[in-house]
């Protein structure tokens, strides 16, 4: 498999290749709001005024440069943007990301039982030979890292450690679902660009989940038999929070919070998952 979870793929993703001061480099666990950050990116970059058949023909995706519609890391695409930035997407763990200061660094940490939610029913609509598989089924595959991105807790872990390098920003979902207009102003910011008000309102609709949901097919992976003007599988399919306390157990909420603070635990993160996530 092209996105196969290996450490020697992994490994293979960057290489010869060194992010440069025109990457941000959006480095998000798999349904954490990817292509959510990497529109805000990829607009910003533009001052709002970005246009793309497929996000993948501007935005390179460095562990899936072997597929044939993604944009190289080598194509300098940030020339097409006004403010010479670009957006590079990763789903890796921060060991297998290069890491340079002059390089801009974005991660998203959203809820994991949201992310298990979205990603059980992402995956299912994917492959359809999975169709039949229980969410009690993704949920015990899923904590043990049996998935193409691994383990959850390591990869936000790994990004935590980070946080206090001034390159590097970390933001929560939830708290970009709650101030869309603030949360892109962080971004402006960290990017080192500056917007006008109508530059800034112009990327905040554009940035919005009615907005993206119309452009979804502009995101969705080009898989033989997946026609991108179809939408399918559904890329924005909720851009909520909380729906995985919606649709799980008790039960099930216990064995995910119990299951990745012992993991937390184990790598010897101080990641707050309690107080951010078990708290009520």
């Amino acid at each position: 498999a092209k996105l196969a979870n290996s450490p020697r793929n992994k490994r293979r993703a960057f290489r010869n290749y060194t992010p440069g001061e025109h990457d941000v480099m959006v480095c998000t666990y798999s349904k954490s709001g990817t292509n959510w950050a990497m529109q805000i990116v990829t607009q910003i970059a533009a001052y709002g005024e970005a246009e793309f058949e497929h996000i993948h023909d501007i935005v390179p995706w460095a562990e899936a440069q072997a597929l044939p519609y993604i944009v190289s890391l080598d194509e300098p695409t940030y020339e097409l943007a006004a403010t010479g930035l670009r957006a590079v997407k990763t789903h890796l763990e921060s060991d297998y990301v290069p890491y340079n200061e002059r390089t801009k660094y974005i991660t998203v940490i959203r809820n994991p039982r949201d992310v298990i939610v979205s990603a059980w029913h992402f995956t299912r609509n994917l492959m359809p030979m999975i169709k039949g598989l229980s969410l009690d089924d993704f949920i015990e595959m899923h904590l043990a890292g049996h998935t193409i991105f691994g383990i959850w807790a390591h990869h936000t872990a790994g990004y935590w450690r980070w946080r206090d390098r001034p390159n590097v920003l970390i933001l929560f979902y939830e708290d970009m679902r709650r101030d869309l207009e603030d949360t892109v102003r962080k971004f402006a910011t960290h990017m080192g660009v500056s917007l006008t008000d109508e530059q800034t309102a112009r990327v905040v609709e554009k940035s919005s989940f009615s907005y993206m949901q119309q452009i979804d097919h502009r995101f969705a992976p080009d898989i033989p038999g997946l026609a991108r003007n179809i939408g399918k599988p559904v890329m924005m399919r909720a851009g909520t929070s909380g729906a995985g306390k919606g649709e799980l157990t008790p039960d099930q909420i216990t064995r995910i919070d119990q299951t990745i603070v012992r993991q937390f635990r184990e790598i010897g993160s101080d990641f707050p998952y309690a107080e951010k996530y078990m708290a009520n």
